[in-house]
This record gives C-alpha cells, structure tokens and sequence, in this order.
C-alpha cells in the first residue's frame, strides 16, 4: 500500500495497512481519496506558496498593500536596513554613491540655505517684536514689577504651547525605557511612571469607566497639563504647556507605533533591557514640539526699514573706508617719491599717527632738509625722524667731505638758556665763538665744491609756559643766537631761523644747529 504524503502513519495504522485484504485494497483507496487528498493538496499548495520564487512574486504587492495602510510602520521597519545599506554602499563605493548624489546636491544646499536664511529672518523678526515694540516695553515693566524674568514674561504672553518633556513608559512594569527634555525645561520627575499608574488605578478603581479599556488621558496641574497615550505593550506621557492642539495626540500615537514596530521583541520581555531603547530618544525627540503666536506685520516692516538702513550704512562706511585708504595711500607714495628723489635721503618706514604721519630713514648732513623738501613737494607736514648717515651719492663727493667732521660737531652743539630767559649767557659765548669757526668752516668746504649751504637754528623750549608763549620764547631764542653768529663773522644770509614744533620738540632750553647742504651752485645760502 502506498503511504500517505505528508502525514506520518502510527503503528496501529501500518499494523492495519499490512493487514487489509488485497481485495478490499480499492475500497481503502477510495476512503484515502475521500478523506486525506484534500489536506495532502492544502499542504502541498503550503509547501509551493513558501519558495523563493512564490514569495518574490508577492514581496511587491506586500509592500504596495503595506505602505497604503501602514506607511509609518513600513517606514519604520525599514529604516534600518536601509540606512545600513546605504552607509555600506557609500563606504565600499564612494564614487557611485557621490555619481548618485550629484544632482541633487545643489538643490538640497539652495534649500538648506534658504530655510536657514528664513529662520534668521524670523527669529530677527521676534527679537525685533519683543525687544522694540511697545508691547517689549509693558512685558518689561510687567517684569519689573512682579520680579519675574523678562523671558518667562515674554514667554508667558507669546507661547501657544510647548512639549516640556516626553517620557516612555513599559506598561506591564511601569519601566522608564526613554525620556527626552527641551533645554532649560525641568527634567522629569524619576516618580512619574509610578505615579502615571498609580493615579490610572485610582481612576479605574473609583469611578468605574462603562467603556472597557478606558483609562486616565490627561491631568492638569497649573498651567502645565500631561497627555497619557497607553496600549497594552507601550506608554507615552507628555507634559504640555499652553493649549495644545488634538493633532498632537496623533503624533504621539504614530511614536508609539514605530516604537512597538522598532522594540516588539524587547517590549514583549517582562523587564526588557532599556540601554536597547537608545534609538527611541530621535523619536520621542521629535515630539518636543512648540508653538509661538505670530509676530505682528509691524515687526516686519521695522526689519525691512531697519535691514535696509544697515545696509546703506554699510555701503557709505565701505566706500568712504576705501577712499580713505586711496588717499592714504597715494599720500604715503607721494611722500616716498619726494623724499627719495633727493640725493642723501633714504625713507624706510612711514605710519600713521594720530597727529599725521611720522616718517623715518635716514639722511645725509649735507642734504637739504625734508621739511623743504616736502614743502617744496607741496605736501603736509610730517613728523621726521631720519637718523644721520654718510651717503655715498657722487654729488657729495670730493672737497665737501673734509667738511663733514665740522658739519657733525657742529649739530652737537647746544646753547643753553636759563628758565624765562631768552638772552645768550656769557657762559655760552665760547659755544658760539666754536659755532661760527664750523660754520665758516663748512661755507669754504661747500664753495670749493659748488653747493649751497644752509645753517639752521631750531629754538627750544620747556613745557612751563602755554604753548604761544613756548612759541614766541623759541623764537626768540634762536634769533638771538643767529645775532650772536653776525656778530662772529658768519655771513647773514647763511643763516635760517626755525621753530621747533610741537611733533619734534624736546622739553629742553636750547637752541641746535642743523646743516643743510643743496647740491646746485645756484644756491650758495638758505632760500629766501
């Protein structure tokens, strides 16, 4: 007899199969037929809708019924391995995946730019709206006067509603699995799954709900109200402030759905394991929603008249800045090309003070002074510190070079004067008798070389009197001197008078010499 597919025959039965008369074999078989074929072809129908082939014929068909009655458990359990492969593609194919990616990279960077630059906006347009709006002032003056924060009262007034925190609950244990808190919100309190149940027992037990499965929703304390979404497997509880609207109770509802799709292995345990809830905080993180009451259209336009503002005040600032640095920059060239152009006259630096500008280098005794040159240039004046050097320009070369140990001794020389005095001391008298001998000196040095010479007397003065009367006093100082030198033998129109000024004054009673060599023989004195 042939043994039945799919169904294991017990001993009592093959002790009957093996007993059964040939002759009664074809009424056997009619009774199998009858009573077994129609299992025998459920079960081989099972065995065929089970392959490979038959389940990837009806995986598409799954997932298009799938995504029209559940996308967002759909979404959700194939999240991961999702998101696995792709990590996987870009990580062993980075060049495919950057060949897929291309073309949308602008358009998400345009739209990423713009939805930054809208929120600026709109949080410029709140900050305008509390802060330079009349109603800024009374929440100011509300604050003043209970002693409450400006933010908490700007709050107060402006907040529609705001998700504090969300807590995941295990609702067979009362298990804490997730939290998620806004920043600077209260945490919540470690109790509030105990305390969830056991005021939800209280309720069930005192008031008997007629509807089964009814249970505590929603608890008020203050201006703060917790929302309770419980299933069997999984509890969400929401601390709101401000009045929420219904639609987020459905937000909480679909985190509870990927949460029971994510975990329903874990949430199944009697005390599941809650380091395995880490990718939960995302979900309940989402739920920390907030809502503010829409700034007034005045705001606005204050931003616009004020953004434009800012915007001409920079343009005007940037282009008087650059034509300032223009200036500054072609009078920095011009003093460096007249100063350089003279024989004996090295420039290294030049800055800007706040009094002007302030030049230094160097300079040869016998070349003409700067403060002529850039006189002559017709530029501003300028604070001079050139140090002296010997120059090697041809022009001060041959009979003019004995002169040059007269020409240093002779701007070492100082005539001292006694406080308030302008008169030369008899005790100076030998200084000038020295003076005039190195002047004389030098004036026969410079006509056998063919140059103009030009000594200079610069006046000095303390900083006991006001600055005219330090001015007339300088003055009158070298005048004095320059009398003296007539008087010694030193011919009047080699002689100049020079005030020193208050850039390059010292706070001393003196009169110095400086000597000033032109290299053009039609020059033999100081210029008129």
């Amino acid at each position: 007899m042939k043994p039945l597919r799919g169904l294991r025959p017990t001993r009592a039965q093959s002790r009957l199969l093996h007993a059964v008369d040939p002759r009664h074999f074809e009424e056997l078989q009619s009774l199998r037929k009858l009573f077994v074929e129609p299992e025998q072809a459920r079960l081989e129908h099972l065995e065929r809708s089970l392959s490979p082939e038959v389940v990837g014929d009806l995986l598409p068909e799954a997932i298009a019924h799938a995504s029209q009655i559940r996308w967002e458990g759909l979404t959700t359990a194939i999240g991961k391995p999702v998101t696995g492969a792709l990590r996987d593609l870009a990580r062993r194919e980075s060049e495919l995946f950057g060949e897929l990616l291309a073309p949308t990279i602008g358009t998400a960077v345009r739209r990423a730019v713009s939805n930054a630059l809208s929120a600026i906006l709109e949080r410029m347009n709140q900050v305008i709206d509390r802060s330079l709006s009349l109603r800024s002032l009374a929440w100011r003056l509300e604050a003043r006067r209970t002693g409450r924060p400006f933010t908490e009262v700007v709050i107060a007034h402006t907040l529609l509603y705001r998700v504090e925190w969300v807590v995941l609950i295990h609702t067979e244990t009362s298990l804490v699995l997730a939290q998620a808190t806004v920043p600077g919100a209260p945490q919540a309190p470690d109790q509030v799954s105990a305390i969830l149940q056991a005021i939800s027992a209280f309720v069930r037990d005192a008031f008997k709900p007629a509807i089964p499965g009814a249970d505590l929703q929603t608890i008020e304390v203050g201006d703060l109200t917790v929302w309770i979404d419980r299933d069997p497997a999984v509890t969400i509880a929401a601390a709101i402030r401000g009045f929420a609207p219904g639609e987020l109770r459905d937000i909480f509802r679909q985190t509870l759905e990927r949460v029971r799709t994510l975990h329903h292995a874990e949430i199944a345990d009697h005390y599941p394991d809650t380091s395995k809830f880490a990718d939960v905080h995302p979900l309940l993180a989402d739920c920390l929603q907030q809502r503010f009451k829409p700034t007034r259209k005045k705001a606005q336009w204050i931003l616009a008249s004020l953004s434009i503002a800012a915007v001409l005040i920079a343009a005007v600032a940037l282009v008087r800045a650059g034509a300032a640095e223009r200036r500054d920059a072609a009078l920095r060239a011009a003093y460096r090309a007249a100063l350089s152009a003279a024989p004996g006259v090295v420039v290294t630096s030049i800055t800007r003070t706040d009094r002007g500008y302030r030049i230094e280098g160097l300079r040869d005794p016998r070349a003409e002074p700067a403060d002529e040159i850039l006189a002559a240039a017709g530029l501003p004046t300028a604070s001079l510190e050139l140090a002296p050097f010997d120059s090697l320009d041809p022009r001060f070369e041959g009979p003019l070079t004995a002169a040059d140990a007269a020409i240093r001794e002779l701007e070492a020389i100082e005539i001292r004067f006694e406080r308030g005095i302008t008169s030369v001391r008899p005790t100076e008298l030998a200084a000038i008798e020295r003076a005039a001998q190195l002047v004389n000196r030098t004036r026969r040095a410079a006509t056998r070389a063919h140059v103009g010479l030009c000594i200079e007397m610069v006046g000095d003065a303390d900083e006991t009197g006001t600055a005219e009367v330090n001015a007339v006093v300088r003055s009158v100082r070298a005048d004095n001197v320059a009398h003296a030198l007539r008087q010694a033998g030193v011919p009047p129109e080699l002689l100049a008078l020079r005030v020193a000024d208050a850039m390059t004054s010292r706070p001393d009673r003196r009169v110095t010499f400086r000597v000033a060599l032109r290299p053009a023989p039609d020059r033999p004195g100081c210029p008129p």
